[in-house]
């Protein structure tokens, strides 16, 4: 398998029982690169068999923060942001190398799709189920960079995004393995929410509160068929439910700060 002009950035802490199969199936990728955040295990022994180059960096609380400052310390224009729970399954390893080299010129984002896995069992709806497209291959230049949680990067005027189907071809996101990593992960992302809304222009309402919380459940319970999954679902559903009441609280939490 032929390499493309693509540098892949890991960023990984204490993930080393999940590196292995992620690396693997990065191969089409020239450069592979991982940023160690200080784990204590097997990353940085099993990155090395992988890896192209290896970046220790100190703890954050949130990779978004990673990916705005490694933009200049990778080798390629265009940049696969992956996680460690990730897996390019062959098809879709065979559809980026088929379809990169004809990309438009004016192309900033390449969406791949993705399927969400909770404790190893597909998803087949709700927020997270189903079929869905992650833009995550990004070309530096064309994106505008943040450090915000859940929404890092921006499309720069004037250049568009392209998709690759499905067709067999997919990301296996292995996104959670327990009740305990969900909890634990969105509550550490609930500490930056507030902050993110603050600077977005966004402020505290009660009525946007409830209507918000109300609308999440129905969004993602019914709209997007999170019944699909049963008990699995409604849960996610609820927990989404209360992650969105937690990001205006934690908005209004920044608020009383701020005063």
């Amino acid at each position: 398998m032929n390499n493309l002009p693509i540098s892949a950035v890991i960023v990984s802490c204490n993930d080393g029982y999940l590196l292995n199969t992620c690396l693997a199936s990065l191969s089409f990728c020239e450069e592979i690169v991982v940023i160690d955040l200080e784990s204590t295990d097997d990353t940085v022994e099993i990155a090395s068999r992988y890896s192209t180059k290896i970046i220790r960096h100190p703890q954050v609380p949130i990779v978004e923060y990673i990916r705005k400052w490694v933009i200049d310390k990778v080798a390629f224009n265009w940049i696969l942001f992956v996680d460690p729970d990730e897996v390019y399954n062959y098809p879709l390893q065979k559809a980026i190398l088929s379809e990169f080299e004809s990309i438009p010129t004016d192309a900033g984002a390449i969406e791949l799709p993705v399927q969400f896995y909770f404790r190893g069992v597909p998803l087949k709806g709700g927020i997270w189920g189903g079929r869905q497209f992650k833009r995550v291959l990004r070309h530096r230049s064309r994106n505008q960079f943040h450090h915000y949680v859940h929404e890092d990067i921006d499309l720069l005027p004037g250049f568009t995004n392209q998709q690759i189907s499905w067709e067999g071809a997919y990301i296996q996101h292995f996104w959670m393995q327990s009740f305990s990593q969900l909890l634990e992960k969105h509550r550490r992302y609930l500490k930056e929410e507030g902050s993110k809304m603050y600077e977005q222009g966004k402020h505290y309402s009660l009525f946007q509160h409830l209507y918000s919380t109300f609308n999440a459940f129905r969004h993602g319970f019914f709209i997007q068929k999170g019944y699909r999954d049963g008990f699995i679902g409604l849960f996610l559903s609820l927990f989404w439910c209360w992650y969105i009441s937690g990001c205006w609280l934690s908005l209004l939490r920044y608020e009383q700060r701020k005063k």
